[in-house]
């Protein structure tokens, strides 16, 4: 199982599977800052590819974008102005506890060419509350590895933890950029966050536009505002896939993103969304009418993590699930009216899953990770195993939720590790790709170390991972912590302060909810 690793004095997040070595850079336009992550050279195999990315270790790119992010992790957490002294100092602190970690691809790299024009397809990735382009990097370079461009935005509404945009509306290369302010939300303010889901979708669609123009040849108004090394926006001309449209995912706040994303209406660029442990509140009063838009052809999928979800957000997810019928959780919260729904409209989102649903094993389009906590799709449960700050975690035994103690998986002799749950993530969304037939990767000589082959198709991996997950709605009463592990901090009944991690606003936020759900009111 991959793991953090250290090369030359410096920590650096593991090396994707895939047969390709991955490049990145920040692309930006009028309205969306993105990272794009993108297929470099291709390896015979996983030990050649390991070795050409140590020589070009130099031009790893760095975790934090810059200083100012790791403030901005500090003072997201704790409501602290990101430029005052203490979130500065803070920061300081924290990006030398965790020795300032890369992420092993190649900044400005050349985009993969061998004069055969092959195309790769487009996946938008929205990150959650407290997060920024590089909080989820392992993921997105595992998906660019496997033959995918994976634009992952830094969104403008102030749910980053830090976030930059261009300064002017006309851009040339290396466009002047500025900082956009974070937002500070107190309590479940739906009128701000539906205000930030509603931006947050168009960023989505921004990016996707951008991409497509950068496809046809037209980059007016796009430009490397960093920078871009050997890579040349020209690159891109004729080599994105967009024959199936473009594929959506998103974390937590993200996961909502792109559910809106991808129904908010016909002109759509989006064929598919993958929400990883989806907050649903930004978007709970509109779900019924996202719902009950009939898109026969969009497939929609929620991968759960056991840890985060609660009754009330299951009960809104469930207004999207499809063959999951006996199922209902009598105990949840949806209205009778929102339970309602037009057969016609939901035999059209069936035909949209049916690839899904008609794999072996898949039984609808909702599942959870059992025992899975709320972060393993990002980059810090890794950051925080092996750097000095996670140490310094486990000596204080802070904070509580980063670790699970005797959470274990029927079938599996030691408790699922955060490593495994981003590795089930991570193969679970590519199988759900290939099975809706976008490009595949080339393969990679099989038996080589960590190499990944192929990508198998959606079915086999959801035998192959049977043993973690369970289907459905139903809420599985994780909320009582495990005996033995550390409580959540206390959470005044009006609301909590934002936490550092992407969607961790929202959890701090939910636990007196979690706690009414369960009888206390």
């Amino acid at each position: 199982m991959r793991s953090m690793s250290a090369l030359r004095g410096r920590t650096h997040f593991p090396y994707a599977r895939g047969p390709y070595s991955v490049g990145c850079v920040d692309v930006a336009g009028r309205e969306a800052l993105l990272r794009l992550f993108y297929p470099h050279r291709v390896h015979s195999g996983h030990a050649d590819k390991v070795k050409y990315l140590e020589c070009a270790s130099e031009r790893w790119a760095n975790w934090y974008p810059e200083p100012e992010y790791a403030a901005g992790y500090v003072s997201f957490k704790y409501s602290w102005p990101a430029d005052s002294w203490l979130a500065r100092f803070a920061g300081w602190v924290t990006t030398f506890l965790t020795s300032n970690p890369a992420s092993p691809v190649v900044e400005g790299a050349r985009l993969f060419d061998e004069g055969d024009g092959r195309r790769f397809p487009l996946v938008v990735f929205s990150h959650g509350n407290g997060g920024c382009r590089m909080t989820y990097s392992a993921f997105c370079a595992e998906v660019a590895s496997r033959g995918f461009l994976v634009a992952a935005l830094e969104h403008a509404d102030g749910s980053a933890c830090a976030a930059r945009k261009l300064k002017d509306r006309s851009a040339g290369d290396g466009g002047e950029v500025e900082w956009v302010p974070s937002v500070k939300v107190i309590g479940d303010d739906y009128g701000v966050r539906n205000g930030q889901v509603t931006q947050r979708a168009e960023e989505c669609d921004v990016a996707a536009r951008m991409m497509e123009e950068l496809n046809d040849g037209e980059d007016q108004g796009i430009c490397l505002p960093f920078g871009g090394g050997d890579f040349s926006l020209s690159s891109l001309k004729g080599r994105v896939d967009l024959s199936m449209g473009a594929a959506l995912c998103g974390h937590s706040f993200g996961g909502s993103t792109v559910v809106k994303a991808l129904l908010k209406d016909d002109k759509s660029r989006f064929s598919s969304a993958f929400c990883l442990d989806a907050w649903m509140l930004p978007i709970k009063f509109e779900s019924a009418e996202l719902a009950s838009s009939s898109k026969g052809d969009k497939a929609l999928f929620f991968l759960n993590y056991e840890k985060f979800q609660w009754r009330r957000n299951l009960a809104t997810i469930r207004l999207f699930a499809v063959g999951l019928e006996g199922d209902d959780d009598d105990e949840t919260d949806t209205p009778a009216k929102d339970r309602e729904e037009d057969s016609e409209e939901r035999r059209s989102r069936e035909r949209a899953t049916a690839a899904l649903l008609s794999e072996d094993g898949a039984t609808g389009n909702v599942a959870t990770i059992k025992k899975a906590i709320h972060y393993v799709a990002s980059d810090l449960p890794l950051l925080f195993a092996k750097t000095w700050l996670g140490t310094a975690m486990a000596v204080l035994d802070i904070p509580g939720w980063f670790k699970r103690r005797g959470d274990e998986v029927e079938g599996e002799s030691k408790p699922l590790t955060a490593e495994q749950g981003l590795h089930v993530s991570e193969e679970l969304f590519l199988s759900f790709l290939r099975t809706l037939e976008y490009s595949p990767a080339p393969e990679m000589k099989e038996g080589d170390g960590e190499a990944e082959a192929s990508v198998p198709g959606f079915g086999e991996r959801v035998r192959d991972y049977g043993q973690y997950l369970v289907w459905g709605c139903r809420f599985m009463g994780s909320l009582a912590t495990p005996t033995g592990s550390p409580q959540p901090p206390s959470t005044p009944r009006g609301g909590a302060a934002p936490s550092p991690i992407p969607g961790g606003a929202e959890v701090a936020e939910n636990v007196q909810r979690k706690h009414d759900d369960a009888g206390g009111r």
